[in-house]
């Protein structure tokens, strides 16, 4: 089949040479994804779906085939080394990992993407897992925490116990819930450089409060409404303007109830709780560049499990009444 060239899956961006798409991926500055991809595909797809090239709407790749990825990043995060492996099977249109030879560069680089490549980076990926996780347990024996492989991390959440699955999203315009955080982690978080950070991540941690899809690469995200509303498209700075807000006064409200900690240690983690604030606010520092980042990581790691409940509330309908490094 004669292709015409090639487009970038998250922008639409097309072109009929290979090497100008790779400028592009490879930009200091990346496009905008659109929000529509967003949700339906996972980084590693659209980077799979953009580097083999199309014929009108024809691609040389069906969705089908990348299902395999429909949940991970891994490809993306090592893109930079997978154009250095293209550049050097060029000349010998060999796979450097199986040696099968292809007549077409073209479907060695989907044998790549597809099987080759991606399984080395699995494997690789499985093995440092395996070593955190190794770590991880050996470092936490006396604590009440599980691990949880997603994909290409190892997270550590804290076990809660009766969480009830029947609990609705609870809308980005209300405050979290942190009825799941114990005293003990509440006294860490409000005594730490981290508190703001440290806070999001225990709260992100319960799945109701998954109300944010955020990508590391986006300037915009989607925020959960209600079950009218839905889902409306926000800018970063906006919903970590508002993060910070509700963090802010859920923390001061966690310091105030905590019966754990001196007076004293209260009394200065609420003067450093609103001091970061301001801090934030007024921009000390560039502050808010810092923030930005630091609150788009947070939520871009849960963003896979955020995707899950978009399309579950998306396509579900509404019930009626006849239906019965400064720290943050």
């Amino acid at each position: 089949m004669n292709y015409n060239g090639y487009t970038c899956k998250r922008c639409c961006y097309s072109t009929p040479k290979f090497m100008d798409l790779k400028r592009h991926l490879l930009k200091k500055t990346l496009c905008k994804k659109d929000n529509k991809i967003l949700t339906k595909l996972s980084d590693d797809q659209i980077l799979i779906m953009s580097l083999l090239p199309c014929n009108k709407k024809n691609y040389n790749v069906e969705e089908t085939e990348t299902e395999f990825c429909k949940k991970t990043d891994l490809l993306w995060i090592n893109r930079n080394n997978l154009f250095d492996i293209f550049n050097e099977i060029e000349r010998t249109k060999k796979c450097k990992y199986c040696n099968i030879q292809f007549e077409s560069m073209i479907e060695l680089r989907k044998h790549i993407l597809l099987k080759c490549y991606y399984e080395e980076i699995l494997k690789l990926n499985i093995e440092q897992d395996s070593k955190n996780k190794i770590k991880i347990i050996n470092n936490n024996n006396s604590n009440n925490t599980t691990l949880i492989n997603s994909g290409n991390t190892i997270n550590q959440y804290n076990i809660y116990v009766g969480i009830d699955k029947n609990k609705k999203l609870i809308p980005f315009t209300e405050e979290w819930d942190t009825s799941l955080i114990s005293e003990d982690i509440i006294s860490g978080i409000i005594t730490s450089k981290y508190m703001y950070t440290k806070l999001l991540t225990e709260i992100l941690n319960n799945e109701i409060n998954l109300n944010v899809i955020m990508d590391r690469d986006s300037k915009t995200g989607l925020v959960y409404l209600d079950e009218i509303n839905k889902y409306k498209e926000m800018k970063l700075t906006d919903i970590v303007e508002n993060t910070m807000e509700k963090l802010k006064e859920q923390l001061l409200v966690l310091n105030e109830d905590n019966e754990t900690l001196f007076e004293e240690i209260k009394d200065f983690s609420r003067k450093m709780i609103t001091k970061k604030y301001n801090d934030y606010k007024n921009n000390i520092n560039n502050t808010k560049c810092l923030v930005n980042n630091l609150m788009n990581n947070t939520y871009a790691e849960n963003k896979n499990k955020a995707v899950e409940l978009f399309d579950n509330y998306v396509h579900t309908p509404p019930m009626n009444d006849c239906m019965s490094d400064k720290g943050f």
